[in-house]
């Protein structure tokens, strides 16, 4: 898709975000790579039963993410070094990836991207994991 101008760049991608985001299941919900916080309001207003749980390893986007949201628990840290991962098993709903894949596979690898998914799917709860994904 072509767009003339940023403003239609940024109005596509926040449209088609809120309809992947209708997607999420009420409960806990966890989001990798959060950056600013943007979509945890989306989330909230989509879900606002749901716990929402974040983590950003870039110290300046995760000081802006947790002060525009201090109603979300929010991480510093980097998803594959976290000790709260034993933890979060089988602890969420929904797990959101909307801007942290390509940096992983930029930084460690394909393998890496193997490792993202097979964490996430063992934090996901029990009665979940043999549901079709969305796209």
């Amino acid at each position: 898709m072509k767009f003339d101008n940023a403003s239609q760049r940024e109005s596509y991608s926040a449209d088609t975000k809120r309809a992947w985001l209708s997607n999420i299941v009420d409960g806990e919900v966890l989001e990798i790579g959060c950056g600013t916080g943007k979509l945890i309001p989306i989330i909230s207003e989509l879900s606002p039963r749901s716990r929402i749980y974040a983590i950003e390893k870039d110290k300046s986007k995760f000081i802006e993410a947790y002060k525009a949201n201090p109603c979300c628990r929010i991480y510093n840290a980097n998803f594959l070094d976290m000790n709260l991962l034993p933890a979060w098993k089988e602890k969420f709903d929904s797990i959101v990836l909307s801007s942290s894949l390509h940096e992983i596979l930029q930084e460690a690898g394909q393998a890496s991207i193997h490792s993202v998914l097979s964490l996430c799917h063992s934090m996901l709860k029990e009665r979940l994991k043999n549901m079709p994904l969305s796209a």
